[in-house]
């Protein structure tokens, strides 16, 4: 209940910014088109085909919304089980407490991106897995493990990260195991059990042999068979992340801290009252539980359950490190966001490790102080307005209502030109021709019905120019353009919003 309110409350305040208003233009193509990825979107089509049957709900902000903030819902029980399955209910209740009040969750609970829906078919995939490895190995349960990893692949591909994550567990656990045997197996020789060598070298090649009865098997052909059923798509992943990684890259290159921005992020995300204070007291409280869990971790005497904490470490690394290597050497992808497949497990991992705290531990006591943490942090995400969502939707909706037959509505960047497609899809808005100022190429613009002109052509025969300017956004060339209409036209009017300036020009004086 308290994830469902705070996760719809306000839902539909903001307006979409440019991701949110793309995936909705994406949706409103038909299915062969998305299918196709006729947008040229870096994403795979499974969020776009789920979002086009999910806007015959309605169209508005929190009707499109709500389709995230149900699988982010839907999230805290399955955390809720999973962590109840892996260790014990205490941890459960925990874990369900943080999923509902992180400010990451809820964020992305309100926006109409793949997130959250990555994030439940994450958690889904880590407790599958486990059930195949820890108890269940039947075909039926593989299955349903076949089934996530493809489903999950066509939502997000950083999914493959967890997936070698969890295949690099199941590789060290019977590595760990085979040495265990190996060793008591030594053990008890030394003590002069009477076996020749020929005794002794069946003896160790049987404990190889049947250590840990790990599902090798099993795993190999439920692989196999994701890989074929993932062949459909497989061309296009190709084809998508090699022009991803031979393009300009307008990510930053990260730095060895980058992860410790990245484990506060997806707790905290962006968004936070007295920035500096607030964010070292985060950072610090969550390093800290962190320490104190990887310390105290070595002391637990149940190994099922260090095996499963040694799972989550693995989920919660490995990608980071696979995605540094990779923007190091070939082009940054690094992007805190793209990182919720990893969330699951941070959270998990905080609450099991506080529960299992030994008497005397510091670390529930930073737990308390973290939650405190993010409940304040959170109550930025209510009263302050998101620097990400500028009130695009309030500046085509002026435009629509001034909007005369003589009008030209101009746009420096694809960051207010995408919204404005999506919520004035009548006024004829076009993009205008200046480099560096394209998110998607301009194929793609038409395909979702833009246009992309030289501005001086677009002015022939105009009466007034509507001119919408993102202040963020701004290049040299995007200033001398300004500049250029600035000094030649006559201005009407400026109608301030936050990050975005809407310019009225009488092209006639």
């Amino acid at each position: 209940m308290l994830g469902a309110g705070l996760r719809w409350y306000q839902i539909g305040q903001h307006s979409f910014w440019f991701d949110e208003a793309l995936s909705s233009l994406i949706a409103n193509l038909t299915t062969s088109e998305i299918i196709a990825n006729v947008a040229a979107s870096d994403h795979p089509p499974g969020y776009y085909l789920l979002l086009h049957a999910w806007l015959t709900v309605g169209q508005s902000e929190t009707a499109i919304r709500s389709l995230s903030a149900l699988f982010s819902l839907a999230t805290i029980p399955l955390l809720y089980g999973l962590t109840r399955w892996l260790f014990n209910s205490g941890a459960a209740s925990l874990v369900g407490l943080i999923a509902a009040i992180s400010p990451f969750q809820i964020y992305y609970a309100q926006e109409s991106r793949t997130y959250s829906i990555v994030i439940f078919l994450t958690t889904a995939l880590i407790w599958i897995f486990m059930v195949n490895v820890k108890r269940s190995n039947s075909w039926l349960t593989w299955g349903g493990y076949v089934l996530i990893v493809v489903l999950a692949l066509h939502f997000h591909y950083f999914i493959a990260f967890v997936v070698i994550s969890l295949h690099l567990w199941l590789l060290l656990s019977s590595v760990n195991v085979i040495k265990l045997r190996i060793f008591q197996t030594c053990n008890h020789l030394s003590k002069g059990v009477g076996f020749d060598r020929l005794n002794q070298r069946t003896n160790l090649m049987t404990v190889v042999k049947n250590s840990g009865r790990l599902p090798a098997r099993q795993l190999l052909l439920a692989d196999m068979l994701i890989a074929l059923l993932f062949i459909p798509q497989s061309s296009q992943a190709i084809s998508r992340t090699t022009a991803y990684l031979t393009t300009v890259s307008w990510q930053s290159s990260p730095h060895l801290l980058s992860p410790l921005i990245t484990l506060y992020y997806l707790l905290f995300v962006h968004r936070t009252p007295w920035p500096q204070l607030m964010v070292s007291i985060g950072l610090f409280l969550l390093l800290l539980i962190l320490a104190l869990i990887l310390w105290e971790g070595h002391r637990r005497y149940d190994e099922s359950q260090k095996q499963s904490e040694r799972a989550l470490w693995l989920i919660l690394v490995v990608p980071m490190a696979i995605v540094m290597l990779i923007s190091w050497l070939i082009r940054p992808i690094y992007l805190d966001r793209s990182f919720a497949i990893a969330s699951p497990a941070l959270m998990t991992l905080l609450a099991w490790g506080t529960v299992a705290a030994p008497r005397r531990s510091p670390t529930p006591y930073f737990m308390v102080g973290l939650m405190l943490t993010m409940l304040i942090t959170l109550s930025a995400h209510y009263l302050t307005p998101d620097p990400a969502k500028p009130p695009l939707r309030e500046a085509a909706h002026i435009i629509a209502t001034e909007f005369a037959p003589n009008d030209v509505s101009l746009h420096l960047q694809n960051a207010s030109y995408i919204p404005a497609l999506w919520y004035t899809p009548d006024i004829p808005h076009q993009q205008i021709d200046v480099s560096g100022a394209f998110f998607t190429s301009p194929e793609a613009q038409y395909a979702l019905g833009g246009q992309v002109v030289e501005w001086q052509t677009a002015l022939i025969d105009a009466d007034r120019l509507w001119l919408t300017v993102m202040l963020g956004y701004m290049d040299d060339e995007q200033k001398a353009i300004k500049q250029e209409i600035e000094s030649t036209y006559s201005l009407i009017r400026v109608i301030e919003f936050e990050q975005t300036k809407l310019y009225l020009y009488d092209l006639k004086e």
